[in-house]
């Protein structure tokens, strides 16, 4: 048989936990479980580790409290467990904490010694200082690191705590509004209507063929920038790419990049007069007073009467 490869995106104990809890008439042991996993559904490896991973998750994750057994099994997931504070996550008054039920609720732990020593790891932003070979002036760089920290399990749980009702509730209910606005957009757009969603990829590093060993190192390898995006119409869904050897990422260049790709489009479904662009928004890139200006003047030059 051959069958296209699929990767776990959870591990082996969770999915058997949550076989169980969907097919509770089902009597099977996790070691049979394991076993009838199909050949093309494999684990991970090293090169497919989770990256672009959400930062407000991830320093989140109650992993540590897990491990030390004071939360449940059903609580061991961030939005699980964040779901466990509120009446209803959903809920924008619930999720902002603002709900007269559930704004009073504290994390659901099992009894624990509040003195025992632990140790997490959190990411955050740093700051690095360095000096160029040649230069006297000291420069600073901005980098995000994995810290480690060691405290108390007290010292651990009191700002998880806070930083569930101050902060990753609120996320979760607005990740979760800014998914179901652009599925709702995609599924009632109309035959005027397109979507473009853009995103520079990590610039594309060039080889030779045939190289001498000196081409291997530093500024003899030349990269070239690309924008992906998908764009979708009422009729139908196309990926592109646009490739350009300026490396620069800021408005105008993504606006030379989707230039063309609105003619395409244009030439394409010449009744479309109306596109929405989306993207990760950020502020070197997208949504800066440039790209407002470039937005608000290059796309009308193309025939279209509306952007959003």
């Amino acid at each position: 048989m051959r069958k296209q490869k699929q990767f776990l995106l959870d591990s082996m104990m969770n999915l058997y936990e949550k076989f169980k809890s969907e097919h509770p008439t089902h009597h099977i042991s996790y070691t049979t479980f394991a076993k009838l996993r199909p050949f093309w559904v494999v684990k991970p490896t090293p090169k497919d580790r989770d990256t672009c991973l959400c930062q407000a998750h991830e320093n989140g994750q109650p992993r540590r409290l897990y491990f030390l057994g004071i939360i449940d099994t059903k609580h061991r997931h961030i939005e699980d467990l964040a779901a466990s504070l509120c009446c209803d996550i959903s809920s924008k008054a619930c999720a902002y904490r603002e709900c007269e039920n559930c704004k009073g609720n504290t994390l659901h732990l099992k009894q624990y010694d509040e003195h025992v020593s632990t140790t997490w790891y959190q990411s955050q932003p740093d700051v690095k200082q360095y000096v160029k070979p040649g230069q006297d002036k000291v420069k600073t760089a901005k980098r995000i690191i994995k810290a480690q920290y060691s405290g108390t399990v007290k010292t651990l749980i009191k700002p998880l705590d806070s930083y569930l009702k101050r902060r990753l509730c609120k996320h979760i209910f607005n990740l979760r509004q800014q998914f179901k606005a652009a599925r709702t957009l995609r599924d009632t757009l109309q035959v005027n209507e397109a979507i473009i969603h853009v995103d520079f990829s990590e610039n594309y590093q060039c080889r030779y063929n045939r190289e001498v060993q000196s081409a291997h190192f530093g500024a003899s390898k030349s990269q070239i920038t690309l924008h992906t995006g998908v764009m979708y119409t009422n009729k139908q869904s196309v990926s592109f790419c646009t490739l350009s050897d300026s490396k620069l990422h800021d408005a105008c260049a993504v606006w030379a990049h989707l230039t063309p790709v609105l003619a395409h489009l244009k030439d394409t479904d010449s009744s479309i007069n109306h596109v929405h662009f989306e993207s990760d928004s950020p502020s070197s890139q997208y949504r800066n007073k440039s790209n407002a200006y470039l937005m608000s003047t290059t796309p009308f030059e193309t025939g279209l009467d509306e952007v959003s």
